[in-house]
């Protein structure tokens, strides 16, 4: 007799977009010679050689071994690319046809194939939102965290790990962590779906103005062949101060003699560390006085001051 089988694929799955190795393994266990062994591979759709040992006689299929003595065997290992466009859960069927002529000078052929499923792959991307920024010391701020698996495999074990900036401090989220205030499992996210983390943190009114919060985050989570990626990423909002704006208003003389003139002044202070924008002043006279002048003038009737 003679046999022929392909040995092995490796590895078994394979991630479309990545190598399959074929080993064909020709033995003749008769006890006369094989002539002119030749092999044939029908490659599966989907695979395109790339390169084998030996070379082929022939396009990129077909192996002439020669003569075969009786106990002597052969071995072809051949390497294909799976194509990207390969849907997941494909199986790949690879035959071989091996013909050769026996002592009597007859022709004949022995088959075998091989089987391969091929997986596809998760293609992860994180981004994260914070609103507001710039952010008001002394106000909270809000992260939201998206996770999208675009691939056609599950992402698994996926967990993120918050760092939270100096100056603020957890209030809440949507799910609530895992562990700490900064570690969400989220356990697996399906292909063509995404995943949404909420976070509400306090910041300091301690906090500088113009300070810069950099929140930083990792994710993590295993892909189709068991090993674990990590992504890492950060984003930035800028704090604000604020404004704080007091009045102080004195009147002289007092007490004032009727028929007479009345000085009104005013001081307004910013004791902030920001700008108060578009700060207007209305005054509201008392019944019995009449408006005379003022430094500035009023930029509206006679008791409205745009500042």
């Amino acid at each position: 007799p003679f046999i022929v089988n392909i040995k092995s694929d490796s590895p078994d799955p394979v991630i479309k977009g990545q190598q399959l190795n074929y080993s064909i393994f020709i033995n003749n266990t008769g006890d006369d010679t094989a002539f002119n062994v030749t092999v044939s591979e029908v490659y599966p759709s989907g695979v395109s050689f790339i390169t084998s040992s030996p070379a082929p006689s022939s396009g990129n299929s077909t192996f002439n071994l020669g003569n075969l003595s009786p106990g002597q065997s052969s071995t072809i290992n051949i390497t294909v690319t799976v194509g990207n466009n390969v849907v997941n859960g494909t199986v790949l069927n690879n035959s071989v046809n091996a013909s050769f002529r026996n002592v009597s000078g007859a022709s004949e052929v022995v088959s075998d194939n091989e089987l391969t499923t091929v997986r596809g792959f998760e293609v992860i991307s994180v981004s994260k939102i914070d609103s507001p920024d710039p952010v008001v010391r002394g106000t909270t701020l809000s992260y939201q965290i998206i996770i999208n698996n675009t691939g056609d495999e599950i992402a698994y074990n996926v967990t993120v790990v918050e760092s939270y900036p100096a100056n603020v401090t957890f209030n809440n989220s949507s799910p609530s962590p895992s562990s700490g205030n900064g570690t969400f499992v989220i356990a697996s996210v399906q292909p063509n779906s995404s995943t949404t983390i909420n976070i509400t943190v306090n910041v300091s009114s301690a906090a500088p103005n113009g300070s810069i919060l950099n929140n930083s985050y990792n994710l993590t989570f295993a892909n189709s062949s068991g090993a674990n990626l990590t992504i890492a990423n950060s984003t930035t909002t800028t704090v604000q101060g604020a404004a704080q704006i007091t009045t102080v208003k004195v009147d002289s003389p007092d007490p004032v003699v009727k028929g007479q003139q009345l000085n009104y002044t005013i001081s307004v202070n910013n004791t902030g560390d920001d700008i108060a924008f578009n700060v207007t002043l209305v005054d509201v006279y008392p019944s019995g006085v009449v408006f005379v002048s003022s430094s500035p003038s009023p930029s509206s009737g006679n008791n409205t001051f745009s500042l």
